[in-house]
């Protein structure tokens, strides 16, 4: 079977980290082929991040954060982990890095090589659901190697009605 990651978020509570989501799948008795990576815009998330962090900031602090530089659209799957690890290290900057009283400036740019290295991955991601929608039509085959019929390809609520 195939799902659209909006789709499963409608239903169930999602771990945000694939391995995690498949684990969750497989003790339920679900195989699941693959998941749908949807792309995000990723400067959209760093700023409300940003902004966010800015509030929970110390009281006693003036601290402004802001992006300079684009990380671009990325893929969920590189966005996720990514946007965990800015979001510690904005809580900690804001939180520890002026002494009470001061005010502060977070600058968010990202280097060249860094946006670079997360479009190849972005990239690569892409080549991933291209080469999953060219074999969505194959035939269905378990791990052992068990042919079955799929009566539906759903990716998303839409889908699943129209295969209704």
């Amino acid at each position: 079977m195939v799902v659209s990651g909006n789709w499963l978020n409608e239903y169930v509570d999602v771990p945000k980290d694939l391995p995690a989501l498949s684990e969750r799948l497989t003790l339920s008795g679900t195989e699941v082929e693959r998941i749908q990576v949807q792309e995000v815009d990723f400067d959209g998330i760093v700023d409300r991040v940003a902004a966010a962090a800015a509030e929970v900031g110390a009281a006693e602090s003036k601290v402004s954060l802001h992006r300079v530089g684009t990380f671009g659209v990325l893929p969920a799957e590189v966005a996720t982990p990514l946007v965990m690890v800015l979001n510690e290290l904005l809580q900690n900057a804001v939180g520890h890095a002026f002494a009470p009283g001061t005010a502060g400036e977070v600058v968010i740019d990202p280097p060249e090589d860094v946006v670079t290295q997360f479009r190849r991955r972005a990239s690569a991601a892409a080549d991933r659901e291209r080469l999953a929608l060219a074999q969505a039509g194959s035939a269905a085959v378990t791990r052992d190697g068990v042919g079955i019929l799929v009566g539906a390809n759903l990716g998303s609520v839409q889908d699943a009605r129209a295969a209704h």
